[in-house]
């Protein structure tokens, strides 16, 4: 069925989640299961250098949108996830992604650092979000792939933004791992 007749009408129309009820109890043990193998937990274990727990599991769609004038805001532009210290986000690309279909784009944890180092970052300000935290000359990876494609980003120490300008849909599968300690204090 056509996924963007199940999405809700959440703040983000940009970026929305799917209702797990659509997906069943079935697919989402199947999903649990694919996302707790050890390939994924070890992955995300070594980089956290914590036993990782895996705390959600969402299909998102980005939405080919009418109006690609339309100002962006939100996810849309450069920010930092605030979640935890550190959060591993695993993507599966439901979808081939090209540049047409509103890639996420990320810049590297070494300049992001300096960049918030050097502009006394905070996550909670309104100017969290903004397209001015990155300069045009920095280079940033285009998370663009084929169906099945893996993308493994950490949200929290690498500035990211993405669903821009889609005139196609871009259909991901997302899995978010932290670390027990820093879970433990939710």
């Amino acid at each position: 069925s056509d996924l963007r007749n199940l999405i809700g009408s959440g703040y983000k129309v940009y970026f929305q989640t799917v209702p797990n009820k659509y997906l069943g109890k079935e697919h989402l043990s199947l999903l649990y299961k694919y996302f707790t193998n050890p390939f994924f937990i070890n992955t995300a274990s070594n980089y956290l250098r914590d036993k990782a727990l895996l705390t959600k599991i969402n299909i998102r769609i980005s939405p080919k949108v009418k109006d690609i004038d339309k100002k962006f805001e939100g996810s849309q532009l450069w920010h930092s996830d605030h979640h935890d210290s550190k959060m591993l986000k695993i993507f599966i690309l439901l979808k081939d992604v090209n540049l047409n279909s509103g890639p996420l784009e990320v810049l590297n944890k070494k300049m992001t650092k300096k960049i918030m180092k050097d502009i006394n970052y905070d996550c909670f300000s309104k100017n969290s979000h903004s397209d001015s935290l990155v300069n045009t000359n920095h280079e940033y990876d285009v998370m663009t792939g084929l169906k099945g494609s893996i993308i493994i980003v950490d949200t929290v120490s690498c500035f990211h933004r993405g669903s821009r300008m889609q005139t196609e849909d871009r259909l991901i599968l997302e899995a978010n791992y932290r670390s027990e300690e820093h879970t433990s204090e939710l």
